[in-house]
C-alpha cells in the first residue's frame, strides 16, 4: 500500500519540480561536503551525484506503464523509428525542446521586426497585460541580465585563482546571459497583444508557446474569485495540487474556473498535450468581465451528451 502511495506521489509530481528537487538535493550535498571533514567528503560527493539520479530514475519508473503504452501506439502507427524513441522518453522532454525551438524563433523574429500572425478567433477579448506586472517582470530580468556579466567579471577574480576555470565560468556564464535573453524575448513575441478570447461557445486561452486551449462554456461549472495564496486556497478548499493548473503568465491568479467533473478538455501546456484538471486558475486585468459574459451565455451552452 505505502509503495502504491510512493509512486502515486511521482506520477502527481511533475518533471519540472522534480528537476527543481533534483537541483535542491544536489546544491545541500555540495554544502554538506564542504562543511564535512576530510574522510566523509568522498562519501558525500557520490551521494550528492546519485540523490538526482535516482530520483529521476524513480519518477521515469513509475511511468513506465504509460511508456509502455505509447511505445505500443508508435509501433501500431508503424510511425518511424525516431518516434519509437521518442516515445519512450518523458513527454515533457520533446515539448521542452519544442518550446526551446519555438522561444529562439520567436527572439529572431522580433529583432526582425516581424508582427505575431493572429490566430485567435473574433470575441471578447481577456487581457491579462494591462494591469499585470509581466512587462514589469521583464524589465527586471533585462537589468538583470546586463548586471550579471559586469558582476561576474569583478567578483569572480576575487574567489578562483585558476585562469581556466575563471575561462570556463565567464563563458557558461554568458551563454546562460544570452540564453535567458532570448527565451524572455521569444516568449514576449509569443505572447503578442496578451489576452484570451471568449466566443459564444468557447473560452480560447492562450499564452504564448506556454498554453494553449479550447475550452467549451459548457464546461465550466462555475467562476469564483481568488483573493489567498493558491497553497492556502488549496487546503482551505480540499483541493490537491494535482487537480489545479495555473495559466498565467506571470501574476498571482484572481480567479478560478471550476470545471464539471466529467468535462474532458486537453490543453497544450509547454507543447505538451494533456488534460485539463478541474480547477484552472487565471490571472484576468478584468476577471469580472469573464464572469458576466459567461453567465449570460449560460444559457445558451449545455454539456455534451
Amino acid at each position: 500500500m505505502r509503495q502504491m502511495h510512493i509512486v502515486s506521489l511521482l506520477r502527481a509530481t511533475r518533471w519540472r519540480e522534480l528537476a527543481g528537487l533534483a537541483i535542491g538535493a544536489l546544491l545541500l550535498a555540495a554544502i554538506a561536503k564542504s562543511l564535512a571533514p576530510e574522510a566523509v567528503k568522498p562519501l558525500l560527493h557520490h551521494a550528492g551525484l546519485a540523490l538526482p539520479l535516482l530520483l529521476l530514475m524513480a519518477k521515469d519508473i513509475a511511468h513506465a506503464p504509460q511508456a509502455w503504452q505509447r511505445l505500443r501506439s508508435a509501433h501500431a502507427a508503424r510511425a518511424p523509428w525516431h518516434a519509437h524513441v521518442t516515445a519512450l522518453l518523458p513527454p515533457e522532454l520533446p515539448g521542452l525542446f519544442k518550446l526551446d525551438r519555438l522561444l529562439w524563433l520567436g527572439c529572431l523574429r522580433r529583432v526582425q521586426g516581424q508582427p505575431l500572425p493572429v490566430t485567435l478567433p473574433e470575441g471578447v477579448a481577456l487581457t491579462y497585460l494591462e494591469r499585470g506586472a509581466y512587462n514589469t517582470a521583464r524589465a527586471v530580468v533585462f537589468v538583470a541580465l546586463l548586471l550579471e556579466l559586469p558582476t561576474h567579471a569583478l567578483l569572480l577574480h576575487l574567489f578562483i585563482k585558476d585562469p581556466d576555470a575563471l575561462l570556463v565560468i565567464h563563458v557558461l556564464g554568458t551563454i546562460a546571459v544570452l540564453y535567458t535573453l532570448a527565451w524572455v524575448l521569444g516568449d514576449r513575441w509569443h505572447i503578442g497583444l496578451g489576452h484570451h478570447v471568449m466566443t459564444p461557445e468557447a473560452l480560447h486561452l492562450r499564452v504564448g508557446v506556454r498554453v494553449e486551449s479550447t475550452l467549451p462554456l459548457a464546461a465550466i461549472a462555475r467562476i469564483e474569485p481568488v483573493d489567498l495564496l493558491l497553497p492556502t486556497w488549496r487546503h482551505r478548499h480540499g483541493v490537491a495540487r494535482s487537480e489545479t493548473l495555473v495559466v498565467t503568465p506571470f501574476d498571482k491568479p484572481n480567479c478560478v474556473l471550476v470545471l464539471h467533473q466529467d468535462a474532458q478538455v486537453d490543453i497544450l501546456l509547454h507543447q505538451v498535450r494533456t488534460r485539463l484538471p478541474q480547477y484552472v486558475f487565471l490571472y484576468l486585468d478584468r476577471p469580472a468581465l469573464l464572469t458576466a459574459h459567461v453567465d449570460r451565455m449560460r444559457p445558451t451552452v449545455s454539456m455534451p451528451c
